[in-house]
């Protein structure tokens, strides 16, 4: 279960990086700019869900070895 909520982070955190690299580019897309932080919005909010719905589950996540690393 940890591991799912760490790799939706990871993936919101790669696009949200994506989109400031390329807005900082010399000519930034405001396109791919926007794309690139819906992504990361999209799976910030995964995570969010995961992380809701796993710990109704299992009420002993905090336990879990990772846990500490999850943003919350």
């Amino acid at each position: 279960m940890v591991w799912i909520i760490l790799w939706f982070q990871h993936r919101a955190k790669l696009w949200s990086e994506r989109g400031v690299a390329q807005s900082g580019a010399s000519d930034p897309s405001l396109g791919l700019v926007a794309y690139a932080h819906r992504q990361a919005a999209n799976w910030t909010k995964l995570a969010e869900a995961a992380l809701r719905q796993f710990s109704k589950v299992n009420g002993m996540l905090h336990l879990v070895f990772g846990y500490s690393a999850i943003d919350k």
